[in-house]
Parts: structure tokens; sequence; C-alpha cells
């Protein structure tokens, strides 16, 4: 931390580092502790520019690039080709959901969907203009979906439709999930009061044409919200996000192998503590919570080692490698 009565503008995104003072004679002074801070932040060992406190929300990745949306500092683009990250300058507050398709990026500023361009970032019209930054966002067959209180689709040619009529407006959709055949989406009551909680899940064979509600497959819905979903072929993952009663039966993660028809419990000895993302990685199931990662084991939940205990917010997967999204301690890479 540097005080100084003068004003201080410092990129602090990638070397090299700029460094403009008002007036230069304060630059004596400042420069050596300046350095100083440089060596600590350029010193870390997670992937994600020395940003190593930084506040993650959401990861997108392909062969050529990487785009994160953080707390406080908008969002921020990895070269691959030039081995660089850039920063959405343009761009100021909150960075949330993330995506990359088509070689262009999508980040979520502020409650605005923005697109990258040739040039920047350019405004995406949304039917119904986002409440938070972190709304769902997914893209599949030529089609960008877009997510609150009802899934919309917006196709090749600009035009958006609700596929989600019949939903109740009380709920809000907390995630979406599209693999190969199958779409399905979790509903959550926005309620303050941990007793109230309710979820909603929704699966759809043709992409948002037809819905099926499967609720009633997961009992604990009745009283618990989803906090995040995973489908690969038969399998679906469920994760839950509230704190369970330390007297009753532990309700954080369920399994169904038959494209949601029913599910299995498989929570075992995992904290009791919210889960945030849920996914597979080579076969191993893995969780980000509250309190780190954790992966299964023979029926036994096993922390990931190397990893801070503090919140990881999502966990994405690209080829051979899997990523942890923290909240408060950067980006990590299995």
């Amino acid at each position: 931390v540097i005080f100084s009565p003068h004003p201080l503008i410092l990129n602090h995104l990638s070397p090299p580092f700029s460094l403009r003072l008002t007036p230069p004679s304060c630059a004596s002074k400042i420069l050596p502790a300046l350095s100083n801070a440089m060596a600590l932040i350029s010193s870390c060992t997670c992937c994600g520019c020395g940003l190593n406190i930084t506040e993650i929300y959401d990861l997108a990745m392909d062969s050529l690039s990487m785009v994160f949306g953080a707390q406080d500092l908008s969002s921020f683009i990895y070269d691959k080709q030039n081995d660089s990250w850039s920063h959405t300058s343009a761009l100021y507050g909150d960075g949330g959901t993330t995506l990359i398709a088509n070689k262009k990026a999508y980040v979520m500023q502020g409650t605005q969907l923005m697109r990258q361009q040739d040039r920047g970032f350019r405004g995406i019209s949304l039917p119904k203009r986002a409440s938070t930054f972190n709304p769902p966002i997914a893209y599949k067959d030529k089609s960008l979906f877009y997510a609150n209180k009802h899934l919309w689709k917006k196709d090749s040619t600009g035009n958006w439709k609700n596929t989600t009529p019949f939903l109740d407006q009380n709920y809000r959709i907390v995630d979406i999930h599209i693999d190969q055949e199958k779409l399905i989406i979790a509903k959550s009551d926005p309620v303050w009061n941990n007793k109230n909680l309710k979820g909603k899940l929704f699966l759809s064979m043709s992409q948002g044409n037809t819905w099926e509600d499967i609720t009633s497959s997961l009992p604990a819905l009745a009283y618990k919200e989803v906090s995040a979903l995973y489908c690969s072929r038969d399998t679906v993952l469920v994760a839950l996000g509230s704190f369970d009663n330390p007297k009753g039966t532990k309700e954080k993660v369920f399994l169904s192998a038959d494209k949601g028809s029913s599910f299995s419990n498989i929570s075992y000895n995992l904290p009791n503590i919210p889960i945030d993302d849920v996914l597979v990685f080579k076969n191993t199931f893995y969780v980000a919570t509250d309190v780190g990662c954790f992966y299964l084991e023979h029926n036994l939940w096993k922390r990931c080692i190397g990893l801070p205990q503090c919140p990881f917010i999502k966990l994405k997967t690209y080829k051979n490698k899997l990523f942890g999204v923290s909240y408060g301690r950067g980006l990590w890479v299995k």
C-alpha cells in the first residue's frame, strides 16, 4: 500500500508496469516501495497474471484466449499466442459471468452483457435487463442463451425467444448446463430466510423447445436451493448451496445416472458448508465449496492438495486441465 498526497495512477496488470505520478518530485520516494510491491505480486504460483488476491467470479477459455470477471476489477483477457494479459479498461465495476464462443469473449459487466469486437467490447441488447452481474449464459449450435427469471435464446438472426414462458416469475434461474443432447436449468426462490429456500429443476432434450419438470426426482428441492449443475450423457450432478441441519441428513451433492429420473445422495463426509460448483474431470467428481475444493474417491471426499482454504466459486475444464476460480485467491490450475 502506498500513501501519497498526490494523484497516483498505476497499471498493475502485466509487465511492463507503467506509472504516472504528479508531481514528478515524489517519484524518488514511491518507486522503491512500488518496486518491492511488484516483486511480491509477480511471485505468486497460481495462474492469473499475478493478481493473486483477486476475487474472481467466472472463467471461460478456448484454444486462443482466456477471460475472467472479477469483483470491482471488471474483466481480464489472456492472449495465449502473445502470453499476455490485458484489461477491459473501457469497462469498470464488477466483472461477472464470462463466455467464449466463435473466438469472441462475452462478459457481464455490471448488469450489461458485452461482446468482444475487433476493437474493444460492445453491449448486447438483452430482452430483460439483468438484475445481477453473474446471470447464467451459454452458447450452443449458434445460439446464445441468457437466463434471468426465464431462459432466453438468441438465434443467428439476432432475435430473442423466451423458451420458458411457463416458469413461475417468483423463481430465478441460478444455473444452466448444456451437453450434446440435454439442456438443464435450475431455479430457486429468492428469499433470505434459509428455512424457506426452494428449488426447481427442468430438463429439455430439444435445446429449449420443450421441457420436463424433474423437480420431484430430488425431494430435497422442496426446502433447499440448487447452487450448481453438471450434465454429461446420462450423468447429472446437482449441488445444493445452503447449510444442513447439524442433526439432520447431509444433503450437499446428488448424482443421477439416468438423465435426472432419479438421484442418489453422494454427500458422504463433505463438511457442512455451501457447495458452489460441481463437475466431472477425468472420471472423478469435484466440488468447489466455501472452504476450498474436494474430490470423490471410494465414497470419500478428499481435500484437493495445494489449494488455499478459501471460497472457490467455479470449476472449469479445458482439454486435460482443471481450473479453480477462487474468490480472493486468484486462479488455480491442475
